[in-house]
């Protein structure tokens, strides 16, 4: 079977991390299906409106698999590999995460059990997190004489500074009030049936987003993030501040498209948009 199953619910993608017995550690093939993936999202926006990443097993995922990294440290000290593997293996992880940031659909992650050092990337990059109040987070690569290097950045964007310090350098856990608190995770659920009840509830809010509006939304809150990292790094990269001048021109392309006239028009009358008729087919026909 798959290191990654992937089903569709009408406008909804839903990717299930399935190495359950490994609690869904990260390998090499897992990080290329789900690349895969997001390349697809990335591609055509329009076929999916909500992304939803989940993990089966008792956790949504233990980080890197560091069996199989000593595996490859094994084989290289045989001169049977090279380090460069390791490398590719870490990088092509740094990559899936920057463009997993950027996908155009609502990223909504389902966090259970123990998250650790890189799994705690997908929860970073998502947009709305729903975790298990049995949850425990934590960064344990000093313990195994390594760095967070690649997850870091995506963690200090979600929490900042002072939570990932005591995090990557205490040795400490993050309980799901405390993730909560901190911003890492934004609902705690029970049980099965409330985290369904949650992500219905999600569900009916989310249909009624215009698909290009939102995707454009999500694009504009990442480089506005980008841009309060201070304005040296800015410059040093060429990037163009974003003024109220081209707010209102990107406004004025908004008022232009089809889907304000859409929106608009359901506004005052009883019919709905197209973007909500799409969600209330694809539950019919299910």
């Amino acid at each position: 079977m798959s290191d990654l199953l992937v089903r569709s619910q009408g406008p909804c993608l839903v990717l299930s991390l399935n190495r359950p017995d490994v609690h869904n550690a990260l390998n090499l093939n897992l990080l290329t299906l789900l690349k895969h993936e997001f390349i697809k999202l990335i591609t055509h926006p329009e076929s999916y409106d909500l992304v939803i990443i989940e993990g089966n097993g008792p956790s949504f995922c233990a980080g890197a698999d560091v069996r199989e990294m000593k595996t490859l440290i094994q084989r290289i000290r045989q001169g049977k590999a090279e380090y460069s593997e390791a490398q590719a293996m870490n990088q092509a992880y740094g990559e899936l995460l920057y463009l997993a940031e950027k996908l155009p659909q609502t990223v909504i992650t389902i966090a259970k059990g123990s998250i650790l050092g890189g799994g705690l990337g997908l929860i970073a990059i998502s947009d709305y997190v729903f975790c298990h109040m049995d949850t425990r987070f934590g960064l344990p690569e000093a313990k195994l004489g390594l760095t967070p290097a690649q997850v870091a950045p995506f963690i200090i964007k979600k929490v900042g500074l002072s939570a990932t310090r005591k995090l990557a350098l205490c040795g400490t856990q993050m309980h799901a009030d405390q993730a909560l608190t901190t911003g890492l995770v934004d609902q705690i659920f029970s049980g099965d049936q409330e985290l369904e009840q949650e992500l219905n509830r999600m569900q009916t809010r989310i249909i009624k987003l215009a698909p290009k509006a939102r995707a454009k939304t999500k694009a504009l809150l990442l480089f506005l993030a980008f841009q309060q990292q201070g304005s040296e790094a800015i410059n040093t990269l060429n990037t163009p501040m974003w003024t109220a001048e081209k707010a209102a021109l990107s406004f004025v392309e908004d008022l232009k498209g089809d889907e304000f006239n859409q929106g608009s028009q359901a506004l005052f009358s009883s019919n709905e948009p197209p973007w909500v008729s799409r969600w209330h087919k694809a539950q019919q026909e299910s």
